[in-house]
């Protein structure tokens, strides 16, 4: 991936202001809503998705959504 250093700082300043915490009913609804949201974006800004993302930047994007989870909540 010849955008790393771009799709990684995407990746870890991602917000999560577009899912509406009211429809999820558990955290892993809300990780599936911003894994989803996420997956749009990078397929619309660097052609990959979630899926092509190496498991350390997965982890880190976890960590974020758990986050913002546990603020909300």
């Amino acid at each position: 991936m010849e955008n790393l250093k771009q799709i990684e700082d995407f990746v870890k300043s991602f917000e999560t202001v577009n899912i509406d915490f009211d429809d999820c009913d558990s955290f892993g609804d809300f990780k599936q809503e911003g894994i989803e949201e996420l997956d749009s974006y990078l397929q619309e800004d660097f052609g990959i998705t979630y899926e092509d993302l190496d498991e350390t930047l997965k982890k880190d994007f976890i960590k974020l959504l758990r986050r913002d989870w546990n603020e909300y909540f």
